[in-house]
């Protein structure tokens, strides 16, 4: 029985709670309703309910809003910072082989014939350069190529003389020793003759002739004689 009574005791403090607060929001409304001859406008209404939850229910919410409309694209950022190292490259392929600049080809012979005594390495440019343009005398290495890449052949020593074969003046060997320890017919200026004991030669490159007709190579004359000069450019 007690417990009965509780109950309805509860029922009628919760009902007469909630007539209340509709009370005073319908007094509210009234208030705002005499502001206008039709009634509360909708801005007075909010105003009204604002009213109410701040004096009477401060725990009254209304139901969350819709999403708004997406915003427009925010501006470009700053550039970011340099990434890290990539990793090391495979290594390229081998380029081609380049050219000795210093060695030059044989072109031929110069018609005109010299002994030891041309005037200097001038006067063997010289006598290369009027036959054949820009060339000069040829050295020892580069008459040894042209005798291996058969540029200068027993055939090309016919020109000299294609009896006895011959020879032709090229630069710097050590066949070619003379007395006072050049190589060069004392730089090409000295067509004395020597001896055993005192040579004095020049280095030259020599065919034998017909009769040996492998006798092709490098060596020397002596300065007296006179031949003509292998040119190279």
């Amino acid at each position: 029985m007690s417990l009965l009574k509780n109950r309805i005791r509860s029922f009628f403090v919760v009902t007469h709670s909630i007539a209340k607060r509709w009370l005073l929001l319908l007094a509210a409304f009234s208030v705002f309703g005499l502001l206008t001859a039709c009634g509360p406008s909708p801005e007075q209404l909010r105003q009204a309910v604002e009213e109410y939850c701040k004096t009477v229910d401060t725990n009254c919410k209304g139901e969350a809003g819709k999403d708004g409309t997406k915003g427009v694209q925010g501006e470009k950022g700053d550039k970011g910072e340099k990434g890290e190292q990539g990793e090391k490259g495979d290594p390229g392929t081998n380029g081609t082989n380049g050219t000795d600049a210093s060695m030059a080809e044989f072109v031929g012979f110069s018609k005109t014939k010299t002994d030891g005594n041309a005037g200097g390495w001038a006067g063997m440019k010289t006598l290369c350069d009027n036959d054949y343009a820009g060339s000069r005398m040829c050295t020892q290495a580069e008459a040894m190529v042209a005798l291996q890449n058969g540029k200068i052949t027993a055939a090309t020593f016919g020109t000299v003389d294609p009896n006895t074969g011959g020879a032709a003046w090229i630069g710097g060997s050590t066949y070619a020793q003379n007395s006072n320890g050049s190589f060069h017919c004392g730089g090409w200026r000295s067509n004395k003759a020597g001896d055993s004991t005192n040579p004095n030669n020049g280095a030259a490159v020599t065919w034998a002739g017909p009769n040996n007709p492998t006798s092709l190579l490098v060596g020397h004359q002596e300065c007296r004689s006179t031949w003509p000069v292998a040119c190279c450019k």
